[in-house]
């Protein structure tokens, strides 16, 4: 299992100075030992205030319970391990099941998704997941044309999330009046049918009058 301790501090520390990176106020790079996990963990906290800067951040969306996942991680450890020595862009994790809204922001129907956030921009990678192909879309693919770029989504806030399902359980309530109000006219008017039929069956004839 890839450690996230370094020889100078845990991920908090990590975390830490890529803000500062971000910001333009990073001292020299940290010294690894072999081995050690150079992909940061993003959460609901940190996540906004790390990506908003101006630095590039390719950021890989997954689960705990994703077989896929699992088994492209030891790829993206090797590209958090290349871009980390080189300064060129941020490599970072982040856990769907953390928060829901963060996957709802960026619209995330597989997983695992990489999304490079660069210069306001959000670039969904499609590719392969080898180590090659995703270096390859870090370094110049992503702007060519052939990734879905979308501008990076605003952040769902806590009442827009509370909004949206008073919004849904009105909608639901609607629709189930608007189904009931049809029902009950179709009842009602199989009832009409019905009782029109047995009316004319049980009603006896008319005795005959002579003339």
């Amino acid at each position: 299992q890839v450690s996230t301790q370094s020889t100078w501090g845990n991920e908090k520390d990590l975390m830490e100075y890529a803000l500062n990176t971000a910001a333009g106020t990073g001292d020299d790079l940290p010294k690894f030992q072999e081995g050690e996990s150079k992909v940061l963990t993003l959460d609901s906290g940190n996540f906004a205030k790390t990506t908003e800067g101006s630095s590039k951040w390719l950021v890989y969306f997954h689960a705990s319970w994703c077989p896929s996942c699992r088994r492209s991680m030891s790829a993206l450890e090797e590209v958090g391990s290349f871009y980390w020595d080189h300064n060129v862009i941020k490599i970072a994790k982040f856990d769907v099941d953390q928060d829901a809204r963060t996957a709802k922001r960026f619209s995330l129907t597989t997983l695992p998704t990489l999304v490079m956030l660069y210069n306001g921009n959000a670039y969904r990678y499609n590719g392969d997941r080898s180590v090659e192909s995703i270096k390859s879309f870090v370094e110049q693919g992503f702007n060519n044309g052939e990734f879905e770029v979308t501008p990076i989504p605003a952040a769902i806030g806590l009442f827009d999330g509370v909004w949206e399902l008073v919004s849904g359980l009105l909608s639901d309530f609607w629709m189930m009046l608007r189904l009931k109000t049809l029902t009950l006219f179709l009842v009602y008017a199989v009832g009409l049918v019905v009782g029109a039929v047995l009316l004319a069956v049980m009603t006896p004839p008319r005795p005959k009058i002579d003339p």
